[in-house]
């Protein structure tokens, strides 16, 4: 369908090239100039910088009126003069592969003759090209992007329009040989018939096209251009084949959700419970770890007891061994005294303790104690100087 899209593109200038000078800037490989002469374009100019593009365009579409050139659209003053005037110019899908944007729409602003229309188109690539960004662009646009690349430039245009991908019906000619053409050959887009009784109806459900989702944009300065079509047919089964297979997989779709829907359940159910056990886990290692500290110091307790238990046993040996000690002691104390008491029942009972007693008896006595005291003086002093 890439035909389509290209043939779509030149189709909306099919009335306003009719009877005009034409340049197409960037025209690749010559179709687009050459469809604008057969519709009526008094010169078409095309200009591209590939030679090799050139060369094939020269090979398959020249013809009298059309002028192929190699040009690089940012300098088209090596090309063409400014004095030259072209009282349409066209230039699709130019301004991602520039490096100069404004160089290139400067140059068209010099050269679109005086009431004359320029007409620019540019590849949605933030919506197409998101996931396979295209190499050979420089730049992706936005259609705020490009407005405002175009814009500053060219002044405010006259209209915008977008590219969208459409789908729908035909009635042909059962005799048509192009319905049944086969071959693939880009070229052959330039066959096919015209269609007087075409018809865009409202967008379907859910697919609505707007410049967010569009395929391309395109601005116009000058003449409004009208809305234009490119369709190529296919069959029942190849137009239905897609909507069955959609149809099939949003079913399948709609069940692997519902089953989706019960593992999330399930899911969220096992989450839940696995939250319980975890809490109740917590709640155990909690009360594991209370009874470990309980069990730690109740450990502790009955080692204190234990050391005071050995402590006791040990101060209790230790009394005993002083009883033992002790009563040792008072045995001996009970001998001694035994036999002291002895000893003084022996002095008691002897002649010389009777004499000492008598003697204190008549010592104690007034008269004799006059008498004996100045004596035993004398014989203490007679005593002391004997054992010196």
């Amino acid at each position: 369908m890439v035909a389509a899209e290209h043939m779509a593109r030149y189709l909306s200038l099919r009335k306003a090239c009719k009877g005009k000078r034409v340049l197409d800037v960037a025209c690749g490989e010559g179709y687009g100039s050459f469809l604008m002469k057969n519709w009526g374009a008094s010169e078409v100019v095309g200009i591209d910088l590939s030679g090799h593009a050139i060369e094939n365009a020269c090979k398959r579409f020249s013809t009298p009126g059309v002028t192929f050139l190699v040009g690089d659209a940012c300098r088209l003053d090596q090309v063409i003069p400014e004095s030259e005037k072209f009282d349409l110019i066209v230039s699709f899908e130019t301004l991602e592969h520039v490096p100069d944007v404004p160089a290139l729409l400067r140059g068209l602003r010099t050269r679109v003759a005086p009431d004359g229309t320029i007409a620019i188109s540019c590849p949605n690539d933030p919506e197409i090209a998101a996931d396979h960004p295209n190499e050979f662009h420089l730049k992706t646009y936005s259609f705020e992007d490009f407005k405002n690349a175009t814009t500053d430039i060219l002044g405010p245009a006259t209209q915008w329009q977008i590219g969208t991908p459409v789908i729908g019906f035909g009635v042909c000619d059962i005799s048509d040989d192009w319905m049944r053409e086969e071959e693939r050959n880009f070229s052959r887009m330039l066959d096919g018939a015209d269609s007087g009784s075409a018809r865009f109806l409202p967008a379907q459900s859910s697919h609505a096209v707007n410049s967010k989702n569009a395929h391309f944009y395109m601005g116009v300065w000058g003449a409004p251009l009208p809305r234009s079509m490119a369709v190529a047919p296919i069959s029942y089964r190849a137009y239905v084949g897609p909507w069955d297979n959609w149809m099939t997989a949003r079913d399948k779709n709609e069940k692997l959700m519902e089953e989706v829907k019960l593992v999330r359940n399930q899911i969220a159910s096992e989450q839940a419970e696995k939250l319980g056990l975890m809490r109740e886990f917590d709640l155990m290692r909690d009360k594991i770890a209370s009874e470990t500290a309980a069990k730690i110091a109740l450990t502790q307790e009955i080692d204190l007891v234990r050391n005071q238990i050995a402590s006791v046993r040990n101060e209790k040996m230790d009394l005993a061994a002083r009883y033992d000690e002790v009563n040792g002691l008072t045995k001996l104390i009970k001998a001694d005294r035994d036999f002291l008491q002895s000893q003084i029942g022996a002095v008691r009972s002897s002649r010389a303790y009777r004499l000492i007693k008598y003697y204190y008896g008549v010592y104690d006595r007034p008269l004799v104690g006059l008498f004996l005291r100045p004596l035993r003086k004398v014989a203490g002093l007679i005593f002391r100087k004997l054992r010196r």
